[in-house]
């Protein structure tokens, strides 16, 4: 199921679930609102200036066949901007629905939580949401069952609780899901009383399965900190790191910076969202921590950064090294049942054939590499990464202290490969 879902309103679910202004480097900030990182000439943080046009020439491709409405997509290594560039009708500064690329900065949240003693992460949910209390696995053709045990806090940071999405054309609990209308929730609370309700897919910590985990976990954020979840990130996480144009809806000053949406259509685009009937221009939005969030290049990059570097940013810190340490490990294991091709959130669809796991594991909040022969992207072993319904991409490398961003508004995510090409292009220019 495409976490377009998660748009909230009207057009965009119902279109999506059936589913040059500028070139070169861009020698200055990142973001003319929100704080910057310093820019530098590319090859100083060993960075082939001309291997990086070759990422221009490739997505200019997509923008000039008509596939995607534009893009802007950034790098940064060593804690310095060394490339940025926008295509097609697009700003430095646009804002763009981030969908599932809300769910590390969720994930974030959540752990500072746990640093506070709030909880452990082996907890039930249930002993702070009770409405998971009481679980049951759906069972085709028959009545459900008690699920084996409960649900753990862990067990929603990497989609192993046995939820799902909803999506009416699947049978089974993704069509209960869509019965429930999950998203004409009023609150968060509303949201996982309805989740709660409904069967889980399998009993969890048994397999992973790509799901509403992260909004619950919003919820509980929400009770733990005792604070309206959306107040919660502004004053812990998005206030923190200057992400000023970073919230759950896009207010007036911005709204001629926000990007329409768009879905594949054959060989090229349909509009699916324009701004002017854009739910994220409500400021009563439910802040669903798995999708709800908008956001811009350069207030991602600073939350990008500060992962890069161990919890801090600025003088912010957000999280301990050893939270961070935790955060990007694989969390899956060797013999566990792994995301393979075709799920949603690889984006990658068009070049790869057979039933693979392509070296990926799951960490907190997104996906870690566990084996680059096996992916195939050249790359780093613990490279975090994750993606967003409109075709948003993002990756950090510690190693190499590395990260870069891709966006434009494009759905389904996995129309084109355009996250293995983007993280391929950007790699291909390390030369130092």
């Amino acid at each position: 199921m495409s976490d377009f879902a998660h748009a909230g309103a009207g057009i965009v679910s119902k279109l999506l679930t059936s589913l040059v202004i500028t070139s070169g480097l861009a020698m200055m900030s990142v973001s003319a609102r929100g704080a910057e990182l310093v820019t530098v000439d590319p090859q100083t943080v060993g960075l082939a200036a001309d291997r990086l046009k070759r990422i221009e020439t490739v997505i200019k491709g997509y923008v000039d066949d008509g596939r995607i409405p534009g893009a802007v997509y950034a790098i940064a290594r060593r804690g310095k901007l060394a490339h940025i560039n926008t295509l097609g009708p697009m700003r430095e500064d646009s804002i763009f629905r981030f969908f599932s690329m809300t769910k590390p900065i969720t994930t974030v949240a959540v752990l500072q939580q746990y640093e506070q003693g709030k909880f452990l992460l082996t907890d039930p949910i249930a002993h702070y949401l009770p409405e998971f209390s009481r679980m049951q696995v759906y069972v085709e053709g028959q009545d459900a069952r008690p699920a084996a045990r409960l649900i753990t806090i862990e067990d929603l940071l990497t989609h192993t609780a046995g939820l799902t999405y909803n999506d009416a054309t699947v049978e089974g609990v993704p069509l209960l899901y869509e019965q429930a209308e999950l998203w004409s929730s009023a609150t968060l609370a509303e949201f996982t009383e309805k989740v709660a309700a409904l069967p889980l897919v399998f009993d969890p910590g048994t397999r992973w399965h790509y799901s509403v985990a992260t909004d619950v976990l919003g919820r509980l954020v929400e009770v733990t900190a005792e604070q309206a979840f959306d107040d919660y990130l502004a004053e812990h996480i998005l206030g923190p790191l200057q992400m000023r144009d970073t919230a759950f809806f896009v207010p007036e000053s911005g709204i001629d910076r926000f990007v329409p949406l768009y879905r594949k259509d054959g060989e090229g685009m349909t509009l699916a969202e324009s701004v002017a009937d854009s739910s994220y221009l409500d400021k009563g939005r439910v802040p669903y921590g798995g999708a709800g969030l908008v956001s811009t290049a350069g207030d991602y990059l600073r939350f990008m950064q500060m992962l890069l570097n161990n919890g801090e940013l600025d003088g912010a810190r957000l999280l301990g090294t050893k939270t961070v340490d935790l955060m990007m490990m694989d969390h899956l294991g060797a013999d566990f049942e792994r995301p393979r091709l075709g799920d949603p959130w690889l984006g990658v669809t068009e070049n790869r054939s057979g039933d693979m796991n392509l070296g990926f594991g799951h960490g907190y909040g997104g996906y870690v590499i566990v084996d680059v022969a096996e992916n195939d992207v050249p790359g780093s072993v613990g490279t975090y990464s994750w993606g967003g319904a409109a075709s948003t991409y993002f990756f950090v490398d510690r190693s190499e202290q590395l990260a870069a961003i891709f966006l434009t508004q494009l759905g389904p995510s996995t129309s084109y490969p355009l996250r293995a090409q983007f993280r391929g292009l950007v790699y291909q220019a390390v030369v130092d």
